[in-house]
């Protein structure tokens, strides 16, 4: 399979791409808390286990505001044009022979992937 980086293509890639990656980034914050939060409550420290589960709170609606933006940023046809290629290429029925990016030399790409950013 060959991708070609036209501009609608590569805007709606590069959307999706700058979406989850503000998603990953709102969750990281998350995962940092929810680690502090594990050592408050075995300290047993509620005061700071309050302040650590706000900031999950906070990220949690950042993520979703950022979700929120796939359907006003993103086209359900230009999503579907280029999502496989995010699951990866490694699929031998869907990428016999992995997947040429156009313009990017000669070379097929395999690889596996398990997230969209």
């Amino acid at each position: 399979m060959i991708f070609n980086f036209e501009r609608a293509h590569y805007n709606a890639v590069s959307m999706f791409t700058l979406l989850h990656t503000e998603i990953e980034s709102s969750g990281g914050k998350s995962l940092i808390a929810m680690i502090e939060a594990k050592e408050f409550m075995r300290k047993n420290d509620k005061k700071s286990l309050v302040r650590v589960m706000k900031r999950v709170n906070q990220s949690l609606q950042e993520m979703s505001r950022a979700m929120s933006k796939f359907h006003s940023k993103l086209s359900v046809d230009a999503f579907y044009s280029f999502r496989p290629i995010f699951n990866g290429t490694v699929d031998k029925v869907r990428f016999p022979n992995g997947l040429k990016y156009e313009g990017f030399g000669d070379e097929d790409f395999s690889y596996t992937t398990v997230t969209g950013g």
